[in-house]
């Protein structure tokens, strides 16, 4: 070895060294992004040549692998990168044998034979792309999207993830239904696959967790974007029996990152949707309102130093103004002038009644401050063109959306020497989601609470692959994660003769909804009428999560003869810091309108003053250690039969020390 290459590796170790010793460790990942070959060599007559020479060669970086055939004239070459090769096998007293035109994808195993004649090594036979693609040596259940597919594919909004449709046994959650998307977990679609419920799934990219606090979709939680559809060359979905190195999630969405290779490769786009070609909501009126989404980049990718040194890089810009006109139910005009409502236009009937369901005197008639936060609160709601009953009529209101997002991956990757090679690579995600009339899923109107939610997304990661011998390969890497994300109110609505107009948290005036006259800067609280539309439905407001994850992890694979073995672990320390107090402004409950204008309440939450508990403290801060390790050996029996073993056992730590202490009290008065 020389001395250029010894120096390299003992930087490589001192470097990832120091990065688990300042950052510590993180959740189990696996190696799982590569390919493997393996095949068999004979003669014309079927009979195996041992000893018997195969060559696996990247067209695109020219990395080669080298290894020799067993006494049954078996090989095997584990951990290739996805990509273009040509494999050749040769023996003394035998022509050379070329196979080109081979594609290797995310997590394949192709199976390549080679039948030699007798003659001079120096003789070569070409064979052009002649190989069984159809999968025959893993049990692996799943389906794969190919990179083709990733860049032709139409996708509204470009998410990697609509792909997933695309796949047998895939159901993407219907908006609003259980288990969809919500502001507090993400805004990203979510999916059940094989029946299963929406979540444990596993999304990683390059053998690297890409999922955050939730454990729900990748992507920016803010905008609901999964960008990188430049970036990621391809992903294959897992669903039963997948290798050991996956760990025990339900399905896993294994996915690879592209790279550079000897010729330069790149890309410029921009898609562009807006209102002038957008047809008509049935409550639009006349035209559409006003949309306009620009999504824009660039990728580039090539040598640094031919064979040795490749780069890829890949920046996308997502711009989006959308105003989506909404039908809501709201109080009618007779309920905001107190009065019981009638089938008949422009005529109200008597007053609410002044006492309630079992003959107790109504706050809204003993009480004049409670009339007037109910009067207040009533010209919240967006005025009524018209009446359903039960005091509740309907209104149009345009919903603004406002997002950005930028998403960045760069990749290095550098052939060291013929059994070195490391690659890292970074991804930074930047979305931003400025809500000023949106409604979340739950329905919940926000006409005059606008919320900023913000994700700043890091994936940083490297790898260091050696081969040792033919038959044994190393691949150690070290990582870190920390999907930001967080929500904040930025408004807070004033009346003022009747008339609701946005403002400040915190500033003068008479704000209905705050009922913590002592803590003018809490956010506001919510009131919830059965049969109308929430105000301000934000009880897991404001809150951060920043969840760092810190990895490092060391997989062997051997070729023995009939026996392909498989063993690694992982340490992986976690620090999540979190603060989120939900229910900072409580919540008032009202089953129906006249008990609402009553102010009759059947249930009131939320977190008390400090005044009254002083100790309450809504951060929760985690950190705790994971230990994966497993073991599998893939033993081919036979030609046509393979049995697996697999022990792979996780241990987890007790949690360490944390902060986790939070109290809820019910709020006395309205």
């Amino acid at each position: 070895m020389s001395t250029l290459n010894i120096r390299f590796i003992r930087v490589y170790v001192a470097f990832v060294s120091a990065l688990l010793l300042v950052t510590s460790l993180e959740q189990a990942w696996a190696q799982g992004s590569t390919a493997a070959v393996v095949g068999t060599v004979n003669d014309m007559s079927g009979a195996a040549i041992p000893g018997a020479s195969v060559e696996v060669r990247n067209t695109g970086t020219g990395a080669v692998r080298n290894t020799t055939t067993d006494e049954r004239g078996r090989y095997r070459v584990p951990e290739l990168l996805i990509g273009q090769y040509e494999i050749q096998a040769s023996n003394a007293g035998f022509q050379t044998v070329v196979q080109r035109g081979i594609t290797l994808t995310t997590g394949a195993e192709l199976v390549v034979d080679f039948s030699l004649r007798v003659g001079a090594v120096q003789e070569t036979v070409t064979i052009e792309g002649q190989v069984n693609t159809v999968e025959t040596q893993t049990v692996a259940l799943g389906a794969f999207v190919e990179s083709a597919q990733m860049r032709e594919l139409p996708l509204n909004g470009r998410s990697y993830t609509q792909l997933m449709t695309a796949l047998p046994g895939v159901t993407q959650i219907t908006e609003g239904a259980p288990g969809s998307a919500t502001g507090f977990a993400g805004q990203g679609t979510r999916y059940s696959i094989s029946g299963s419920r929406p979540n444990g799934q596993a999304w990683i990219l390059d053998g690297q967790d890409l999922l955050g606090y939730f454990r729900k979709v990748p992507g920016s939680g803010a905008t609901g974007n999964a960008l990188g559809v430049e970036a990621i060359a391809e992903f294959q979905l897992l669903t039963n029996t997948y290798s050991a190195q996956f760990g025990g999630n339900g399905s896993v969405v294994n996915a690879s990152s592209r790279s550079g290779a000897n010729d330069f490769h790149g890309s410029i786009y921009e898609f562009i949707r807006n209102d002038a070609l957008e047809a008509r909501n049935f409550f639009d009126g006349d035209k559409p309102p006003a949309f306009r989404r620009n999504q824009y980049g660039a990728s580039a990718g090539g040598p640094i130093r031919k064979d040795k040194l490749f780069f890829f890089g890949n920046w996308e810009g997502f711009r989006s103004r959308q105003t989506v006109t909404r039908l809501f139910s709201v109080p009618d005009d007779c309920s905001r002038q107190v009065l019981q409502s009638t089938t008949t236009p422009g005529v109200c009937g008597p007053p609410i009644p002044s006492v309630d369901f079992i003959g107790r005197p109504t706050p809204y008639s003993t009480d004049p401050a409670t009339r007037q936060r109910i009067l207040d609160t009533l010209a919240l709601w967006p005025r009524a063109f018209n009446r359903i009953g039960g005091g509740i009529g309907q209104a149009l209101v345009p919903n603004i959306t406002k997002l950005d997002e930028d998403y960045f991956l760069g990749r290095i990757d550098y052939n060291a020497s013929a059994k070195d090679a490391v690659f890292f690579r970074y991804v930074y995600d930047r979305g931003a989601r400025d809500d000023r009339g949106s409604t979340d899923l739950a329905g919940s109107l926000r006409h005059l609470w606008p919320v900023l939610s913000k994700t700043r997304a890091h994936y940083f990661l490297t790898e260091w692959q050696r081969v040792i011998s033919p038959t044994v390969v190393n691949h150690a890497r070290a990582g870190f994660t920390r999907p930001y994300e967080d929500a904040f109110p930025t408004g807070s609505p004033v009346v003022s003769n009747g008339v609701a107009s946005l403002s400040a948290i915190g500033s003068p005036g008479v704000h209905p909804l705050q009922f913590f006259p002592s803590e003018p800067n809490r956010m506001d609280g919510t009131v919830n009428v059965i049969g109308l539309q929430p105000l301000n439905n934000a009880v897991s407001l404001p809150y951060y999560f920043a969840p760092n994850t810190f990895h490092f992890g060391d997989d062997v694979f051997w070729s023995a003869g009939a026996h392909s073995l498989k063993a690694g672990g992982s340490v992986v320390r976690q620090r999540q810091n979190t603060w989120s107090p939900i229910f900072v402004g409580s919540m008032w409950v009202f089953p129906n309108v006249t008990s609402f204008l009553q102010g009759v309440a059947v249930a009131s939450v939320g977190e008390p003053a400090r005044a009254v508990d002083p100790q309450s403290d809504p951060h929760r801060d985690y950190r705790y250690w994971v230990y994966n390790f497993y073991f599998e050996d893939q033993w081919k029996l036979t030609s046509k039969l393979s049995v697996n073993l697999i022990p792979s056992p996780i241990i987890k730590h007790p949690f360490g020390p944390a902060r986790a202490f939070f109290t809820m009290w019910p709020i006395p008065t309205f």
